[in-house]
C-alpha cells in the first residue's frame, strides 16, 4: 500500500470534517448581526433579522469537489443564493412610494406613535446592513486548523505513518 492511497483518504476525512464545522457556524451565525430599524418593527418584521423560514440555513451546503476540496456556503445554484449576498455585504434598496404603500406606512407608524416628519417620499430606501455569516465562520475554522487537522489526520491513519 503507497502513501498517497491511505493519506489522501485521510486528509479527505479531516477536511470534510472541517468543511461541516464551518458549515454549522455559519449556520449558527444566521440570525446574529446588527438590530432591525424602527420601520421594519412598526411594518411587521419578526426579531431575527432576514429569517422568515429557515431556507437560507438549509441552503448552507458542503460539496465535495475531489479529495482534498470542498465547497462551503451557498451554491448560486440553491435559490437563496442572492439573499446569501444581501445577508453577507448589505444592501441599500430603492423603490418608488405607490398611494398604496404610503397609506400603508402612514397607518403603521401614526400607530407606533408620532413618526418624523419627513415630507411627502416619492421613494423608500431600504437600507439592508451586513450580517456577515460565512466570513466569520471562516476565521473560526482557521483559528486552531493546523492543530485540528495534525490531530485528527493522525488519528484517522491510525499512527500508522507507514
Amino acid at each position: 500500500m503507497t502513501a498517497r492511497s491511505r493519506f489522501v483518504p485521510a486528509a479527505s476525512l479531516v477536511l470534510k470534517r472541517e468543511a461541516i464545522r464551518a458549515q454549522g457556524i455559519m449556520r449558527t451565525n444566521i440570525g446574529t448581526g446588527a438590530a432591525q430599524s424602527r420601520l421594519t418593527a412598526v411594518t411587521g418584521g419578526k426579531g431575527k433579522p432576514l429569517i422568515r423560514s429557515g431556507d437560507l440555513r438549509g441552503a448552507i451546503s458542503v460539496l465535495q469537489r475531489g479529495a482534498l476540496e470542498a465547497f462551503i456556503g451557498v451554491p448560486r445554484s440553491a435559490g437563496r443564493y442572492n439573499l446569501a449576498v444581501i445577508h453577507e455585504e448589505g444592501r441599500v434598496i430603492v423603490q418608488p412610494i405607490t398611494d398604496r404603500m404610503r397609506r400603508f406606512l402612514h397607518a403603521r407608524l401614526a400607530a407606533a406613535g408620532p413618526p418624523p416628519n419627513h415630507g411627502e417620499a416619492r421613494v423608500l430606501v431600504t437600507k439592508i446592513p451586513a450580517r456577515p455569516f460565512v466570513a466569520p465562520a471562516f476565521e473560526e475554522v482557521r483559528s486552531g486548523f493546523r492543530q485540528r487537522f495534525a490531530r485528527e489526520f493522525s488519528r484517522a491513519l491510525k499512527g500508522d505513518y507507514g
